[in-house]
């Protein structure tokens, strides 16, 4: 089937704002508008996670991943303190593990079976130093 139209990979079937290969990728239902489908699945930002000391002083992006999440999909955490340089921090390949791209300490933290928790931090300390920083997750279906 063509990727085209209604159901392209960049359309929003449902209309939530939320594309369809996000959608997918994310394991929300793009159909559905409510729940935990569309903006409630996107990741969202956290500083200082008390729960993981690796991302205790961190900028840090949380999001679920069914598992397995699906195998077509690759999976890109960048940051950036100006919104114009992006540096990869993190990525995943399909089913394949997550690899950190940062350097130094590795700051991905993944819990849970089903769905699975994933937490990836910043490569710099959220502190006077660095104090405007940035996480996106971008995803994409080669």
């Amino acid at each position: 089937m063509p990727n085209a139209g209604i159901t392209a990979d960049s359309a929003d079937f449902d209309g939530d704002g939320v594309s369809n290969l996000i959608e997918y990728a994310l394991g929300s239902d793009p159909t559905l508008t409510n729940g935990a489908d569309g903006p409630a699945s996107l990741p969202t930002a956290l500083v200082g996670d008390s729960i993981s000391g690796l991302l205790s002083d961190r900028l840090s992006l949380s999001f679920n991943l069914d598992n397995p999440n699906p195998s077509d999909v690759t999976y890109v955490i960048e940051a950036s303190d100006d919104l114009g340089t992006w540096t990869t921090v993190a990525s995943k390949t399909g089913t394949a593990s997550w690899t950190w791209l940062g350097g130094g300490t590795s700051r991905i933290v993944i819990s849970g079976t089903s769905p699975v928790s994933v937490k990836i931090g910043d490569i710099v300390p959220a502190d006077a130093a660095n104090p405007k920083r940035m996480m996106r997750l971008k995803v994409s279906n080669p």
